[in-house]
């Protein structure tokens, strides 16, 4: 059986709040700037060496530990899940494809779509700079959906699912739309006067590894947030910019970059064809103003979707009659589906 446990703030830093506890994992809110993991330069400023410390209860000699499951920038603040155990760690990892997370980002410029879904390929440089390439034997396919909640004269707030786990890749996605996120000196705008990244892991729902049942948890976003855009009281009397778990998803197609014509379709004579992966020119980073919609801009192409069959499709039209010989579908069997797989 699974045992709850209430937080000791003791042993953790500033600004890290561990929001569950059991004897299995752990749920924590992490602040911006601090490293999810050490690396060779920091190794003691890390959520990683907070929790460990925080599980042994200051006793070094304690083989008591963590296990990380995922991963969030430095400069990204929000949810994080640590596993107390291997199984866990394994559990949660082995399902990390059915976890629903939600991010809230604050970018430049005015989004001209409501909702829409960004999808490439990313790669990563030898210098740890990610980015997005038409060569599928390079990059992953990545997907990350959005939704525009609220619009300002020079920001936009929107609420972010990223389809795909990759990494940089909310933040590299809303560049090449041309909608970088504020304070993204990386991937976004060489900007000095915002403080801190405007990204914010505000809402995540997974199944518990040794339960099996669904955990959700959901937290709004810094003070930072509201100084950016304002953020006016709620119902519920809470203050805060928050999403919540029960928004469905843009209904936006996941478009796949395909090199082979459609069935059906043949190419007119004299028509010069694109040469396969290659898309629009780009507009080089860095030339996008803070309070315009310039940028990087992506073109995607929406599949075709397909009409559904019912029943009345057997029956014979007024003043058509059916020939003889024919033959007709049975009433609740529908054409072959089609068996294109899912992509990764």
């Amino acid at each position: 059986m699974t045992g709850k446990s209430k937080p000791n703030r003791r042993f953790l830093p500033k600004g890290l709040l561990v929001l569950h506890e059991d004897d299995d994992i752990l749920v924590v809110d992490k602040p911006a700037g601090m490293l999810t993991m050490g690396t060779q330069k920091e190794k003691t400023r890390t959520v990683y060496y907070a929790l460990t410390d925080y599980v042994r209860k200051g006793i070094a000699w304690s083989r008591d530990r963590v296990f990380i499951v995922h991963r969030l920038d430095r400069d990204t603040s929000g949810l994080l899940v640590f596993a107390r155990n291997m199984k866990a760690k394994t559990a949660l990892q082995g399902n990390w494809r059915q976890t629903h997370k939600k991010y809230l980002a604050i970018v430049h410029g005015r989004c001209e779509k409501e909702q829409d879904t960004i999808t490439s390929y990313l790669a990563e440089n030898t210098a740890g700079v990610v980015y997005s390439t038409d060569d599928a034997a390079k990059g992953k396919l990545s997907h990350t959906g959005y939704r525009v909640l609220r619009l300002g004269r020079d920001h936009s707030l929107l609420e972010v699912d990223p389809q795909t786990g990759r990494k940089n890749q909310i933040r590299v996605h809303l560049a090449d739309i041309g909608h970088p996120v504020v304070g993204d000196s990386k991937y976004g705008l060489p900007d000095k006067s915002h403080k801190r990244l405007a990204l914010h892991a505000a809402a995540l729902s997974f199944r518990h590894p040794v339960s099996g049942k669904t955990l959700s948890f959901e937290t709004p976003a810094p003070e930072y947030f509201e100084s950016l855009l304002g953020a006016p009281a709620r119902k519920d009397g809470r203050q805060g910019i928050s999403v919540s778990l029960e928004t469905e998803r843009p209904e936006s197609p996941r478009p796949e970059p395909q090199d082979k014509p459609q069935p059906g379709r043949g190419k007119p004579e004299g028509k010069k064809t694109r040469p396969a992966g290659h898309t629009p020119s780009r507009i080089p980073r860095g030339k996008a103003e803070p309070g315009g919609d310039q940028g990087y801009k992506r073109f995607y192409r929406a599949e075709k979707t397909e009409q559904p069959w019912t029943e009345t499709d057997n029956k014979p039209r007024p003043g058509r009659g059916k020939p003889e010989g024919t033959k007709t579908r049975s009433a609740g069997r529908s054409p072959a589906q089609d068996t294109r797989g899912k992509a990764e």
